[in-house]
């Protein structure tokens, strides 16, 4: 997992704070963005600057564009991306359809830090 880039897209500060230092702490670069506007926009700026999302860990609810019309845009993209969704609205309709889309997978918020690492380490190497 060393050196992987992930892109945390979710629309509260301190998650992604929180999110962000667990990720460095076990070797993984990240980027972070508060909607799917802004997270395309960073993705845009990532490849200009040769470097590849690994992996877009993702939250559903956000202002602006939300995680499902994030995840359907990259799912439509030249060069589609792993993504992993964290929500707190884990209905079974919308796990459904995220499955069905192609996610890599769902974690159920509140989580840990274990949780988050052992989310992503099956996301970046199966999906």
């Amino acid at each position: 997992m060393d050196g992987k880039l992930i892109l945390i897209v979710d629309d509260e500060p301190r998650v992604r704070f929180t999110l962000a230092l667990i990720l460095k702490h076990h070797g993984l670069q990240v980027l972070e963005a508060d909607n799917g506007v802004e997270a395309l926009r960073v993705m845009e700026e990532a490849l200009e600057q040769a470097q590849r999302v690994d992996l877009v860990v993702t939250d559903i609810k956000m202002p602006g564009m939300d995680g499902l019309e994030l995840i359907k845009i990259l799912k439509q993209s030249e060069e589609p991306v792993k993504i992993l969704v964290m929500t707190g609205y884990g209905d079974r309709e919308t796990i459904s359809r995220l499955q069905e889309i192609g996610v890599c997978g769902v974690i159920h918020k509140p989580f840990d830090g274990e949780q988050l690492i052992s989310a992503i380490r099956p996301a970046l190497a199966e999906c």
